[in-house]
């Protein structure tokens, strides 16, 4: 049984199939899956499925990958992707070739196809309903509870999202809450959608002006199905782009850079559309005792400032490390308990990379780990480095896509690279 028909609940879904008789799709939203909109609160944003999330989903859902390209996700391209990636005063040109496909379409377009190929498992079926608590005897899941009534369950996955109610569900059923870990940001996101040229940029196949340590402040642009690009706007600590033309340009021409202001000159082609992101969040499900068979996926583990990427390629990856167990065939308990292990893994690397970056203003609050500005200042060399250092730029570009560890970024071969050689472009003089 899962709860929640987004990402990660249709990728653990996937996941679980093979293993299963039966595996049921629970979603309250009845438009879950349309083309035209995505059911999640920060569905109008601008989203990516980094290389790893998609090698990932690929495998599990085989041909997943082509079938967005031919729906009209942009990046089908080998080789070396041509970007505009403006960091700490330098820019970057290109992502290096990862060996894996980057397909950039719409969140909902993602949902959509996902849903369509996980419904035609013949072992799955897709429930319009609302989740509302576990039903537990003698220590184990024996069903999820929902408004219309119970469904007997050996599994219950739990994808419901950030608004995920596990932990009341968890002391409802006698089981202790597990901790929770907030780093409060207050950011705001303005998105528009406008027309997309081939030319635009250079023939950049995606922008970002990313935020440092003198602005707050934050624009990307993603290529999208139909020829559209997908802007977005977002400031921390209250600060935000108005809702017009002329307030989204002038917060654009804020930026360090003047890339997104070009793309926002652009027609437009959809509404605007607001999001606001509180804090960043992770639960400690692995540190908790759950009843065998409660296994948690996605933003219930861990719900990172969207602007990085981050978030449905780490679903992916938590789903694919269910997978993995359940082809070892694990009992109900070892299962529960290795996968919040390994979820918790998977969400860490997203978990730094995003609340580092945030870290990197005094106002952030939250636990910031011992060491924190010192690595700031590190990242912040490695980004200009990878400007003009092919090996930095590889290295970089597979931490920020999910196919290493933070830590390689340390590694001797590439810290002589970054603390080595002649001047950063973008240092200070």
């Amino acid at each position: 049984m899962v709860a929640g028909g987004s990402v990660a609940g249709l990728a653990a879904a996937a996941a679980v199939a093979p293993y299963a008789e039966q595996v049921c799709v629970v979603e309250r939203h009845p438009e879950a899956g349309t083309a035209q909109a995505s059911i999640v609160p920060q569905g109008g944003l601008p989203h990516v499925l980094l290389a790893g999330g998609a090698a990932a989903l690929d495998r599990l859902v085989p041909g997943i990958v082509r079938e967005l390209f031919e729906r009209g996700a942009a990046g089908d391209t080998t080789g070396p992707r041509p970007c505009h990636w403006w960091a700490f005063g330098a820019v970057r040109d290109h992502v290096p070739d990862l060996g894996a496909e980057l397909p950039m379409a719409s969140r909902a377009l993602v949902e959509a196809t996902l849903r369509r190929r996980v419904a035609a498992l013949p072992n799955v079926t897709l429930l319009h309903g609302t989740a509302t608590g576990l039903a537990v005897a003698d220590q184990g899941v024996a069903g999820l509870e929902t408004a219309d009534g119970g469904l007997p369950a050996d599994l219950v996955v739990d994808g419901t999202g950030r608004a995920a109610r596990g932990e009341e569900w968890l002391a409802r059923a006698g089981f202790r809450v597990p901790e929770r870990e907030r780093v409060p940001v207050d950011v705001s996101y303005t998105a528009v959608d406008v027309a997309r040229d081939p030319s635009d940029l250079g023939g950049a196949l995606f922008a970002v002006v990313q935020n440092d340590a003198a602005c707050a402040r934050i624009g990307v642009a993603l290529p999208a199905e139909g020829d559209r690009w997908q802007v977005v706007l977002g400031g921390y600590f209250g600060a935000s782009a108005e809702p017009s033309y002329d307030g989204m340009l002038g917060f654009a021409g804020s930026l360090p850079d003047p890339a997104i202001a070009r793309l926002l000159r652009n027609p437009w082609v959809s509404g605007v559309r607001r999001h606001r992101f509180p804090a960043s969040e992770r639960t400690r499900w692995d540190k908790a005792t759950l009843p065998a068979g409660h296994l948690v996926v996605g933003d219930a583990v861990a719900s990172f400032n969207p602007i990085y990427g981050q978030g449905m390629s780490s679903a992916v990856l938590q789903a694919e490390a269910l997978a993995a167990l359940l082809r070892d065939g694990r009992d109900r308990r070892e299962l529960t308990r290795r996968h919040a292990r390994a979820a918790r893994a998977v969400a860490e690397a997203p978990w730094r990379v995003a609340t580092g970056a945030d870290f990197l203003y005094a106002e952030t609050r939250g636990s910031r780990p011992p060491g924190t500005d010192r690595v700031n200042r590190y990242l912040a060399r490695v980004m200009r480095r990878s400007a003009d250092d092919e090996v930095v730029n590889l290295a970089l570009s597979r931490v920020q896509n999910l196919m290493a560890r933070p830590e390689s970024l340390m590694h001797p071969r590439i810290a002589a690279r970054v603390l080595g050689g002649g001047r950063l472009r973008g240092a200070a003089a």
